[in-house]
């Protein structure tokens, strides 16, 4: 679960980035599904497009390297 309001002053994609994608950015960014659970029991897995990982390895790009 990612909290899209956690913290005003980080945007989603830099607190998904820190939190989710880190170590390995490119292969977490190449594995990356989304879950969807309805009331009913079903589960639907998706890929995220694109556009919005290509926002996401920006994201990842940005953040101070750790070491």
């Amino acid at each position: 679960m990612v909290p899209l309001n956690a913290d005003k002053n980080e945007p989603w994609l830099t607190y998904f980035a820190k939190g989710m994608l880190r170590p390995h950015p490119r292969t977490a960014c190449a594995t990356l599904r989304a879950q969807f659970f309805t009331s009913l029991g079903r589960v639907f897995v998706a890929k995220p497009e694109s556009a919005l990982l290509t926002m996401l390895r920006l994201a990842c790009r940005q953040l101070p390297n750790d070491g």
